[in-house]
């Protein structure tokens, strides 16, 4: 809106946080917090843009630092056969392994496996489809076990559910056989030959 003597006056809000609020309050009365957000009045259009960048850039870096990303992964720990799991994962649900170490590449000498465990799988990481999951070969357990969790995997539709409970169960046991339930058009349950738990289930159709 022009004003006398041929200024021009701009109302902007930009969303605060408390980085911003106590920039707001060190700054002349003119330029202060309004109800929704910080309310700068600026009588020129050259200082207004100055301030307006600056504070994006504020409230970008803020929420960055505020908004840090957690991730969960689970750790699968083997006892003694994660090759084997690892191959046999790659093998039915496409796997990708990304990393993996041995216990002979440790780096720290004083980072000792079991005796026979050089060839043995330290840390491994691999991928199943968007999920990223972790695992090794323990530390000399001779089975292992896997107690009070299961990994459930969510497919596109029926004739992949059935491809991956029958390539999961592949030397395995059948807990649940696949089947139509109220949330899903195909649910099971199995434990593979690994001993690990699994659910298939078909993904919700979306509306």
């Amino acid at each position: 809106m022009s004003r006398p003597g041929g200024s021009v006056q701009i109302s902007l809000c930009v969303p605060t946080n408390r980085h911003m609020v106590a920039r707001c309050a060190r700054m002349p009365q003119r330029r202060r917090p309004g109800r929704h957000g910080c309310r700068l009045r600026f009588g020129a259009l050259e200082p207004m843009l100055d301030m307006c960048s600056t504070a994006f850039r504020e409230f970008e870096l803020s929420n960055t630092n505020e908004k840090s990303i957690m991730k969960v992964h689970a750790y699968i720990t083997f006892g003694g056969r994660c090759e084997d799991a690892l191959e046999f994962y790659k093998k039915s649900l496409g796997a990708e392994v990304t990393g993996l170490m041995r216990w002979k590449d440790s780096q720290d000498k004083d980072m000792k496996g079991p005796p026979g465990y050089e060839e043995k799988i330290m840390n491994a990481a691999f991928r199943i489809g968007e999920t990223d999951l972790m695992a090794d070969d323990g530390m000399g357990e001779k089975h292992a076990e896997f107690k009070g969790m299961t990994l459930a995997i969510e497919v596109a539709d029926d004739a992949e559910a059935k491809r991956v409970f029958t390539a999961l169960g592949e030397g395995g046991s059948v807990t649940m056989p696949l089947a139509k339930t109220f949330w899903a058009s195909l649910f099971g349950m199995l434990t593979d030959k690994f001993g690990v738990p699994w659910m298939v289930n078909v993904a919700a159709a979306k509306a």
